[in-house]
């Protein structure tokens, strides 16, 4: 694994756990305990280094989502009352606002060849729209995530474990959805939503601005959803890292639940390392199992059973560096992104019934995780200063730098 990869996936690390409310966490610091270890094992053995080690741990802790990142409540919807004014300025008053609105409604968005949202401060940006919200979006660290009709954001902070789960409609009005919220995901229809908060996890539909066909199950294995396969969702208890010298690794664990027939009894697996989403039609979950050991760097491209997450059949040879946390699948279930820890690079994958049928693209290693267009990867390069398009079997192809790629909304679904 070449300096360049370590040092994105600590940063990538880093910046994961701080958003999580870790302030006192130092990659640092558990790198050199990890370097300590590894020199008393070092002679004779060859294998990853306790840096890769350790960068997985952290993965399999502190990746994925961004779903358990702490959040506080929204603040209250701003008032669109104004004070009132004396005659002489009452006019101009009502004529600058008459003018701002008319700004607001006819202003472009992004104007970017991508259709995703962009967030900054109280406006989600699309290609030709400017919506205004009552919400500093990006004072809150909000997650916001693209659903059929809107938006659903939730904020997160590190003073609370928990805040409101909004719905945002297209003209910039904010619902409440659920509050006491910890993470959630949108499956890939864009209309479904599961979330948990308190000691349960719900499924419910997003529709009018409004959860409705609720299923709730108790949940005290702080689990979180990670991902939908018809009427499966899958969920996840994160791995932890360390104790002393010997860097103990508690692997994470997944689960299945049935939430149309079965309340949420898990019967967890640890042979999984990550659980990408839906391929094949929903038939089947795609996933990333350990090849070997906690210290073998690369692991295996597997096909899971959607109703109890058993391997059906797996690839080991693509080089993919397991708990990267840059691994990422399109909405259509179609194309995989991850990193070759053997090749240095990147690359995209066409996900076909037979793995020995995958085929792939070499990329160069992105500076964050890249996000879906439809069938598109954006991609952050060049340390952050350029954008590009990346499509299958296409050479990159350069886009302004118009936001910066984690204040991209997330699409989970294909646009119709």
């Amino acid at each position: 694994m070449s300096d360049r990869m370590e040092d994105l996936m600590r940063r990538t690390l880093q910046a994961r756990a701080e958003d999580a409310g870790h302030s006192s966490f130092e990659v640092d610091d558990l790198v050199q305990r990890g370097e300590s270890a590894r020199r008393r094992r070092q002679l004779g053995a060859v294998g990853a280094t306790a840096v890769a080690a350790v960068a997985v741990i952290l993965a399999g802790a502190l990746l994925g989502r961004s779903a358990s990142d702490h959040a506080r409540p929204l603040p209250p919807a701003a008032s669109q009352s104004t004070a009132a004014a004396s005659p002489s300025t009452a006019a101009q008053s009502t004529a600058a606002q008459s003018t701002a609105a008319a700004s607001q409604s006819t202003a472009a968005g992004h104007g970017a060849p991508v259709d995703l949202t962009a967030v900054k401060g109280r406006h989600l940006r699309t290609m030709t729209r400017d919506i205004t919200v009552p919400l500093n979006l990006t004072a809150t660290s909000a997650e916001v995530t693209e659903v059929k009709g809107g938006w659903v954001s939730l904020p997160r902070a590190r003073a609370s474990r928990t805040g409101t789960l909004s719905f945002i409609d297209p003209s910039g009005t904010v619902k409440t959805l659920a509050t006491d919220v910890d993470a959630y995901v949108v499956d890939t229809t864009g209309t479904r939503i599961a979330l948990t908060g308190g000691d349960g996890v719900t499924v419910g539909t997003i529709r009018d601005g409004r959860l409705v066909s609720r299923d709730t199950a108790r949940s005290r294995y702080g689990a979180r959803p990670v991902t939908f396969a018809g009427n499966h969702l899958v969920m996840k208890v994160d791995g932890s890292c360390c104790g002393g010298d010997d860097q103990e690794y508690v692997a994470p664990r997944f689960a299945v639940w049935d939430y149309v027939n079965d309340a949420f009894t898990p019967r967890w697996t640890t042979t999984v390392v990550e659980v990408h989403g839906p391929v094949l039609g929903g038939t089947r979950l795609l996933g990333i199992v350990r090849q070997g050991s906690v210290d073998d760097r690369t692991g295996c491209l597997a096909l899971l059973r959607p109703e109890d997450l058993s391997v059906e059949s797996r690839r080991c040879d693509l080089g993919l560096a397991w708990g990267s946390g840059y691994g990422t699948l399109s909405p259509s279930g179609r194309y995989f992104f991850d990193l070759d820890a053997e090749s240095d690079g990147g690359a995209l994958f066409t996900i076909a019934a037979d793995l020995d049928d995958v085929r792939r693209t070499d990329t160069e290693i992105p500076n964050q995780t890249p996000i879906w267009d439809d069938d598109t990867a954006v991609a952050s390069v060049d340390g952050g200063r350029s954008l590009a398009l990346w499509r299958f079997g296409e050479a990159p192809r350069p886009i302004p730098l118009f936001s910066d790629l984690q204040r991209l909304a997330k699409r989970p679904f294909v646009r119709d």
